[in-house]
């Protein structure tokens, strides 16, 4: 993967750009590609103390990039903005019932599910995760085989940026953009176009 960004920025021996910056942006890329199509999805139990309503998603999983779902058991529980809890209830804080009906985001970091429980008990939280860093030709990209050809051209553009080659970049990114709504669609057979510098 990383001599074929280096084909493409037009430094196949790595003289202007090292391979360790090449693996660097490649990390950073793999995180924008898995945010964009929720490439690796995990699902992880955890308890709920009595009463407790808000919880901090660290506290849950270190390596949560967004939240997409939270299930109690079988049934997801329904997503609505924190500020819509008042229209369910104006003392919606510590108000408790038999289920949990909703979830709400507050930033990034903290999850409030409504009604709260007396008793303690458990809930699914579903996610897209954060990717461990690459850090050298061995390691193995999480992201599928499918992916690989947007993570190398997204790549590409921001290495074609950091050396201030601007003429080929703006092609890149249209078509890195037309892929990208290609395969959350389903549109064609999901794969993006490979092209060869």
């Amino acid at each position: 993967m990383t001599d074929t960004v280096l084909q493409r920025i037009y430094d196949a021996g790595g003289v202007a750009t090292a391979r360790a910056n090449v693996w660097d942006m490649l990390s950073r890329c793999q995180q924008l590609v898995n945010a964009a199509l929720d490439s690796i999805i995990v699902a992880l139990n955890f308890s709920t103390g009595p009463r407790q309503q808000v919880f901090t998603l660290t506290d849950i999983a270190p390596d949560v990039m967004k939240v997409l779902r939270v299930r109690d058991q079988h049934r997801d529980l329904s997503e609505i903005q924190l500020r819509e809890l008042k229209y369910i209830s104006p003392r919606w804080f510590g108000q408790s019932g038999s289920r949990w009906e909703t979830f709400a985001k507050i930033g990034k970091t903290m999850l409030v599910v409504h009604p709260m429980k007396l008793s303690a008990d458990s809930l699914t939280l579903v996610y897209t995760q954060i990717l461990p860093r690459l850090g050298g030709d061995l390691d193995v990209c999480p992201l599928s085989d499918d992916q690989i050809p947007l993570l190398t051209k997204l790549t590409e553009a921001m290495l074609l940026l950091r050396q201030r080659n601007f003429e080929p970049v703006k092609m890149i990114v249209d078509n890195l953009v037309k892929d990208v709504q290609a395969m959350k669609l389903g549109v064609g057979d999901g794969k993006p176009k490979d092209e060869t510098a």
